[in-house]
């Protein structure tokens, strides 16, 4: 999905951070317009994206000793369930910049859920165990 999502031109990101501080701190009409948007979506779903991949990547790429191997499990499993990130997907999904396969495939209306549901799996199957002196790091 985050391959999917384009990032923000400058001119994008600057429109966005101008809109959401303009009220000093105090939610006005363009305050929730902007969170409304396409570009909001966009930089929230890249942002949560980015805390989840990262360590994904580390996991993929790198030799771990184990303690550090469920340290990346733990980060991704803290982030997942992450509401703002699929509230973002899915309009991303509606404005058709994600596509329905991608949404279908990681579970489609339940994206939420299905991460939460995949939080609890990493922190069951690996964390819970690393930390009771269960878990055979090899």
């Amino acid at each position: 999905m985050d391959k999917e999502i384009p990032y923000l031109s400058p001119a994008e990101q600057k429109w966005l951070d101008g809109e959401l501080n303009s009220g000093n701190g105090k939610i006005t009409d363009r305050y929730i317009r902007a969170m409304d948007s396409q570009e909001y979506a966009i930089s929230t779903a890249k942002s949560g994206f980015a805390l989840i991949i990262m360590p994904l990547n580390n996991l993929r790429s790198l030799k771990l000793a184990c303690k550090d191997e469920v340290l990346m499990w733990t980060e991704v499993a803290s982030g997942l369930p992450d509401t703002q990130l699929w509230q973002s997907v899915d309009h991303l999904v509606e404005r058709k910049i994600v596509s329905k396969k991608s949404a279908e495939d990681f579970g489609n209306s339940f994206l939420a859920a299905n991460a939460t549901l995949r939080s609890q799996t990493m922190l069951d199957g690996v964390v819970i165990p690393y930390l009771r002196g269960k878990l055979n790091c090899q």
